[in-house]
């Protein structure tokens, strides 16, 4: 499923080793409120990355196009027609 980000926002997407990447991002965000880490680049850092899902070019292309579309018919909707 991490392929949708990617091909979504057109990036590779980096994915924790971590199964538990909620919990993890919680600790990160602690950490960082509470000090521990100077900030949260500097607790991201301490994050193992597992695999990386690189953007597939037709499925991209297909995925900013249909955002266009959306784009395009919120626009129809919200001036009534």
């Amino acid at each position: 499923m991490h392929y949708i980000p990617a091909d979504v926002l057109d990036k590779a997407v980096e994915v924790p080793e971590s199964a538990e990447c909620a919990g993890t991002g919680a600790a990160v965000l602690a950490g960082t409120a509470c000090g521990v880490f100077s900030d949260a680049a500097e607790a991201s850092a301490k994050v193992s990355l597992g695999r990386t899902f690189e953007p597939d070019a037709r499925r991209a292309r297909l995925q900013k196009e249909r955002y266009a579309r959306y784009l395009e018919t919120q626009a129809r909707l919200m001036s009534g027609g």
